[in-house]
């Protein structure tokens, strides 16, 4: 065989080689951007003045999220909402379970239940989780909202701390 033949023949397999590196590199790119990429797309600041409908077979309620957090729709009957610093996230969903329930299925026993009047004067049943985390239930007169709440970057408990007053301002935005 001639040189010239062999010579043409490594780099066909060369450039096919290449081609192939290049597509599985986009194809990698693609399924670590595009997710994220998607999940910004599908989410608004709130303006703190626009509610946030949630509404099942369950009932229905209604969440007025907080000036430049973030608010991704996860449906009908849920929401999760970031603040404007990314730390805090909570899953905001309606529920058919009852306050009771829900709590109990994922309580610390270490970590009491309470029950608070809310300045809207609903009431929330609230309990700290093991990981940091705030579970927290809301009765609105038409629907049982459970809420969810961590705090991603708090490496203690005291970093989480400083975000209660978050929460709380979420809990007062459910009606």
């Amino acid at each position: 065989m001639p040189a010239a033949t062999r010579e043409s023949g490594v780099v066909r397999v060369a450039a096919w080689a290449g081609g192939v590196l290049v597509a599985l590199f986009c194809a990698l790119a693609l399924v670590v951007a595009v997710p994220p990429s998607l999940a910004n797309l599908a989410s608004e600041a709130a303006d703190g003045a626009t509610a946030y409908p949630l509404a099942s077979d369950a009932g229905s309620a209604s969440v007025l999220v907080p000036e430049g957090w973030v608010v991704v729709r996860a449906g009908d009957a849920a929401i999760t909402v970031r603040t404007p610093d990314g730390a805090l996230s909570a899953e905001v969903e309606l529920t058919a379970d009852a306050p009771a329930t829900v709590i109990g299925d994922s309580q610390d026993p270490a970590s009491p239940v309470r029950r608070e009047v809310l300045a809207s004067e609903l009431t929330v049943t609230h309990v700290d989780q093991a990981d940091g985390a705030v579970l927290a239930v809301v009765q609105t007169p038409e629907g049982v909202v459970r809420v969810h709440a961590a705090v991603e970057s708090a490496a203690t408990p005291e970093e989480a701390a400083a975000y209660r007053p978050s929460i709380g301002e979420l809990l007062e935005a459910i009606r």
